[in-house]
């Protein structure tokens, strides 16, 4: 028997999908990605349709109770399917829940996961038989993963003895993995590219310097982590790694990998450089490697890695973001500053020479004249300018200055401040007393 693990949202639908749920606004089936599904189920007659998306919740054999498990079922009955069964589990252990299902039906002898997300998929050893779709715009199940699931079908990844079954009840994860990566493509193989058979590039934020800030999360993918990568010509030297490598001492002994990231302002340079980034971490993650890529503060907050993690997407390479603590919520706890109280807005500037009206220059829409709350992240090379924009608009500031690193400054007011900082300044802007709410 074989069995296709489904999930719905960003397989059977996509951010274009027009169809909703009668009745509802709720995004509904786009009846294209289902005769596609329906094609995959084909490809061997004993195919079994099991539920693994948040849509079980409503769902149950014989019928569902609510609107949308109706709706399902109706849609996929019209292409001749039906949900063999659904796993049973938390929404982020959604790979326990399939490893449970396997084990309580070892007739299964290979299976396919269809999802646009990837979960604990790489812990529970599952990524070599995941096709991982897009919600993106035009997303969704395509054409090309009929073949991908042929594929995975045809490997009958579960023939192995209940032994084996019994043996990897008690592995832990990093066991798993190393015997999964066992069976992926060698570099330059067939699972380049197609989401199958590759590691998953971590964006992984250290936090802003002390590495007992970094989060649980942070620190358990980094264990895993086969490759640790870091934007500069010596990770070693970089200051994301030396926060990594306190908190966890492990990555010592992992592959390195350098990616050049040179500071400068030109789109050309910039664009090949994060070309070719790109190209470096995918030689990686090809042979079937996940990598973890360090960042100061959080991934998503003016980093490097938002630009890799673009185009490793787009070439179909699994990537994820792991959060860290930003250096303005880490600057704001030391000063003992809320950032934001009441109704307060909350505006985060790059105060850098080149960023327009948040250098400090004066005139409409300048930044320091802004309602709320403001923070103007590594400021040392726009400080006298940013400096004296605060003082003549009449708002309250704070400074940080290395926050969390060795030589790390506070200072509590303007007059405080000197007249010139280092690059990894930053600066909290409040309004006046009398403006507050």
């Amino acid at each position: 028997m074989r069995a296709v693990f489904l999930d719905v949202d960003g397989v059977l639908n996509c951010q274009s999908t027009k169809e909703h749920i009668p009745g509802t606004k709720i995004r509904g089936i786009d009846f294209q990605k289902v005769q596609i599904l329906k094609r995959i189920t084909e490809l061997y007659p004993d195919t079994v349709i099991i539920l693994i998306s948040t849509w079980k919740d409503t769902w149950q054999p014989g019928g569902g109770q609510y609107a949308d498990a109706r709706y399902l079922e109706d849609t996929l009955k019209k292409a001749g399917l039906r949900i063999e069964a659904k796993t049973q589990d938390d929404w982020i252990d959604r790979g326990a829940g399939i490893r449970r299902y396997l084990e309580a039906h070892p007739e299964i002898e290979s299976f396919v996961i269809l999802d646009d997300e990837v979960f604990d998929y790489e812990e529970q050893g599952l990524m070599p038989h995941v096709i991982r779709t897009s919600w993106q715009y035009i997303g969704g199940l395509r054409e090309k993963h009929v073949k991908q699931a042929e594929e995975i079908l045809k490997r009958e990844a579960r023939q192995r003895s209940e032994e084996m079954v019994e043996q990897e009840a008690w592995k832990g994860p990093e066991e798993i993995l190393k015997r999964d990566a066992r069976n992926r493509p060698a570099e330059g193989g067939t699972g380049a590219g197609t989401g199958t058979g590759t590691g998953i590039l971590y964006g992984v934020g250290v936090g802003p310097g002390d590495p007992e800030l970094l989060t649980l999360k942070a620190v358990s993918v980094l264990k895993r982590a086969e490759v640790i990568a870091a934007p500069g010509e010596k990770p070693t030297e970089t200051a994301a790694y030396r926060i990594a490598v306190q908190a966890v001492p492990e990555i010592g002994e992992r592959e390195l990998l350098a990616v050049p990231m040179p500071m400068v302002t030109d789109p050309a340079i910039l664009e090949a450089a994060h070309r070719k980034g790109a190209e470096l971490l995918e030689a990686k993650l090809k042979t079937g490697r996940s990598v973890a890529f360090l960042t100061l503060g959080d991934p998503t907050v003016y980093s490097t890695f938002s630009y890799l993690e673009a185009r490793v997407r787009a070439d179909g390479y699994p990537t994820k973001y792991i959060s860290g603590i930003t250096s303005f919520c880490a600057a704001a706890a030391a000063l003992q500053t809320p950032l934001a109280e009441g109704r307060e807005a909350l505006h985060i500037y790059p105060a850098a020479p080149g960023t327009g009206n948040t250098t400090g220059v004066s005139g409409p829409g300048n930044a320091v004249d802004a309602d709320g709350t403001e923070v103007f992240m590594k400021s040392g090379r726009a400080f006298g300018k940013v400096k004296k924009a605060l003082e003549e608009s009449g708002r309250r500031a704070v400074m940080a200055e290395n926050v969390g690193m060795p030589g790390e400054r506070l200072y509590r007011s303007l007059q405080e401040m000197p007249e010139q900082a280092g690059y990894f300044t930053l600066l909290i802007a409040k309004p006046p007393e009398e403006k507050r709410y």
